[in-house]
Formats: C-alpha cells, structure tokens, sequence
C-alpha cells in the first residue's frame, strides 16, 4: 500500500508520469545481524539449531485443532497473532524456538 502526502495529491494529475524512488532502511536487518552476532557469542547456537531433536510434549495440556479454538485472555488478536500463540501452545517448532518478529508496536 502506497500513501501520498495531500500535498501531492493535490498537485498531481491524473494520468501524468511520477518518479518513484524507494529507500530501503537497514535498521531491522542490522538488528537480525547483531542478534544473530550475540547468539554466537554466547555459543547458544544449540538453543536455535539443534543437533538432535528431542520428542517433548507440547507446553499446553489441552489439545487445540485450530487456533480458532483457542480461549484467550486477549481477545482482540488478529488472526496472525492467534495463529502465534497456537504454534507457541503446540510446540510446532520443538525442540527449536518458536520465534515471533515483527515491527514494534505490533503486539508480539
């Protein structure tokens, strides 16, 4: 989704060519690198990339078929958070960690 300042919407006419320029910034993937940098550093790599994987129930007793069965204290999550919260329950991804990103101010 792309937004215009009014100002240019005001001055623009339909039909007429723009130049578009788009810039990329690196902070989110700086913050990857030096997270990734710690990790090493302090020689978790077995936490995020095991060698060997362990069969471990899943953190929540209850069986959940779909995250629309979950009963949460929130329930104003959108769809992507509910479906978090459900691969967190379900130990989708064990033995690794579940990883949850996005930009802040989202709700992780």
């Amino acid at each position: 989704v792309l937004l215009f300042p009014r100002k240019f919407e005001a001055k623009y006419t339909q039909g007429e060519k723009v130049d578009a320029r788009f810039r990329f910034k690196r902070s989110g993937l700086q913050t990857s690198h030096q997270a990734i940098n710690e990790v090493k550093k302090e020689k978790h790599e077995k936490i995020l990339f095991p060698t060997r994987i362990l069969n471990k129930s899943p953190l929540c007793k209850q069986r959940y078929n779909t995250p629309d069965k979950l009963v949460l204290r929130n329930r104003d999550l959108n769809s992507e958070q509910r479906l978090a919260v459900f691969g967190v329950l379900s130990a989708v991804s064990r033995p690794s960690p579940y990883l949850i990103y996005g930009p802040p101010g989202t709700g992780k």
